[in-house]
């Protein structure tokens, strides 16, 4: 029998198949050329990455560990920082570029992205560059990771110093211009085109039309009447598309009282609108009265000259009539008929030429101490009075003298409670009141500061139409049938010569106010009358 023929051991294993060996070479080939190319790939990203570092012109990027120790430090931080990357290289970044609180933030960030691995958002920072001078960045930091865990943190920066400071400068513009608004005392609205009130500034709340939680947000028609809110539109529009400022009037009624109102208003934004806005009432009363006094004197110098003129034509006619009736030539007793007329005119062309001289200036007044009391009880003495007709009285017994004509002051007073009595033809009030007062300067009175009396008759009657109130103290101006127009123009003529003013307030169908302002006295004069020099 043949043996078996031996074999080494190794040679007893079974053989693998021949490929089997190539195939285990083509794998490890294959493998060293995707580790090669995964390498050569990195290589790439890590030079794309460098680059990007290393050519970001207006960003400063800066790598640091996770004590803030600086590791790559590109041009543009150069540029922007100051420092070279030999002088930042291994020093922290909050002790290079940081200042007070703003370190301690930086490093709770810091912490914040090791811990999480979250880049953080943008944030505002103010770093100070090596020249010592500030600079604000917008940055955002974020992780670099390496097997799965944090390894580097990055900081991208952009430059807004120019920006911030422009910020700056309109903010402290604002508040500059904040600060002018507030200090004038005139109205201000600030619209935009389609008339929309945005803001407002009231140096007094009582010179709104409307309170601000009624107008702010609303537009000039649904708060202002429409003859207003139109003029607002015209000159907003005119504003907005030329640039050029516009200046109107209008008026308001405000609080029961009529306000004329002077607007400028310029172009503020593209599409905004400012207007300064400023009452005038109190300017164009005393613009009004200072006219009114001028025509008044003029009138009184005129009236003057004729009244003298008249008066000694009248004595003189007077005289003819006189001897004429005891001359016994006028025994017809229609001739002495007609001769009584005669002297009866005369006497009341006397009358009026004694009225023209009160209103000119040759009936100024003969003064002394008098109490307004006792002028007050004396006219209503002598007042008319009929059924239905009341008069109240507040006159207070502490008023300060005045040294005033008696005589004079007593007619301005009488004169006022007629008129006061003829516009209630069926039944009403008048009140009497009268108080001390102390002006001071830009008072709604066209008189000096100091101590003055106000005497004031209010009526409950018809009132005075707008249109006749401006010239009710004119000189033969006048509403009734059978009035000459001379009773306030001497009113006003009086009280003027004694260095005080007659002020009147009505509105129709709702009664009249008539004031009396006149000086206190300051003293008992020696001589208790004094005629004042012509």
């Amino acid at each position: 029998m043949n043996r078996s023929k031996e074999y080494p051991e190794h040679e007893r294993t079974p053989s693998k198949p021949a490929h089997a060996d190539g195939n285990r070479d083509q794998q490890a080939s294959e493998t060293q050329i995707h580790v090669y190319q995964a390498g050569s790939t990195l290589r790439e990203a890590l030079d794309r990455f460098e680059s990007v570092l290393e050519n970001t012109p207006h960003v400063a990027i800066q790598g640091f560990d996770r004590e803030g120790v600086i590791q790559h430090w590109n041009p543009a931080c150069t540029t922007l920082y100051g420092y070279s990357r030999q002088e930042a290289m291994g020093q922290r970044l909050q002790d290079l570029l940081l200042e007070g609180e703003e370190k301690e933030i930086f490093k709770q960030v810091l912490d914040t992205i090791w811990r999480t691995g979250r880049a953080s958002p943008l944030q505002e920072w103010k770093v100070i560059a090596k020249n010592g001078e500030p600079h604000w960045v917008y940055s955002t930091m974020f992780p670099i990771f390496e097997k799965q865990r944090v390894s580097e943190v990055f900081a991208m920066d952009v430059d807004i110093t120019e920006q911030q400071r422009a910020v700056a400068a309109l903010r402290q513009q604002e508040m500059e211009n904040q600060a002018v608004i507030s200090a004038i005392p005139d109205l201000v609205f600030l619209f935009d085109r389609e008339g929309r009130y945005l803001r407002y500034h009231a140096p007094k709340e009582e010179l709104l039309y409307a309170p601000p939680e009624k107008f702010l947000g609303r537009t000039v028609d649904e708060v202002l009447p429409q003859d207003v809110a139109n003029a607002f539109h015209h000159h907003a529009d005119r504003v907005l598309s030329t640039g050029k400022t516009q200046v109107f009037e209008y008026e308001l009624e405000i609080h029961n009282e009529v306000k004329i109102f002077e607007a400028r208003m310029v172009r503020y934004k593209a599409d905004e609108a400012l207007a300064v806005v400023r009452d005038i009432s109190l300017r164009r009363y005393l613009e009004t009265e200072r006219l009114k006094a001028q025509r008044l004197e003029s009138l009184g110098i005129m009236a003057g000259g004729i009244a003298h003129d008249f008066n000694n034509l009248l004595t003189a006619i007077l005289g003819n009539i006189s001897l004429l009736r005891f001359s016994g030539s006028a025994s017809d007793k229609q001739v002495n008929e007609c001769i009584d007329e005669a002297e009866k005119a005369c006497m009341r062309a006397g009358l009026l030429t004694r009225q023209l001289l009160t209103f000119s200036r040759g009936g100024a007044p003969v003064r002394e101490i008098i109490s307004i009391e006792a002028l007050v009880q004396s006219a209503l003495e002598v007042s008319p009075r009929r059924e239905g007709l009341q008069y109240d009285c507040a006159v207070p017994k502490n008023l300060w003298p005045v040294f005033a004509d008696p005589i004079q002051m007593g007619q301005v007073l009488m004169n006022i409670l007629v008129n006061a009595v003829e516009a209630m033809p069926d039944k009403g009030h008048i009140k009497i009141r009268a108080a001390n007062i102390r002006l001071k300067d830009k008072s709604e009175v066209p008189l000096p500061p100091g101590r003055y009396i106000e005497l004031c008759i209010d009526d409950e009657g018809v009132g005075i139409p707008e249109k006749n109130l401006v010239h009710i103290f004119d000189p033969f101006f006048s509403t009734k049938d059978t009035g000459h127009g001379l009773g306030l123009a001497i009113c006003y003529s009086i009280v003027q010569k004694h260095g005080g003013h007659l002020r009147v307030r009505s509105r129709e169908g709702d009664g009249t106010s008539m004031c009396v302002y006149l000086p206190a006295a300051k003293s008992e004069p020696e001589n208790n009358r004094l005629k004042d020099e012509e």
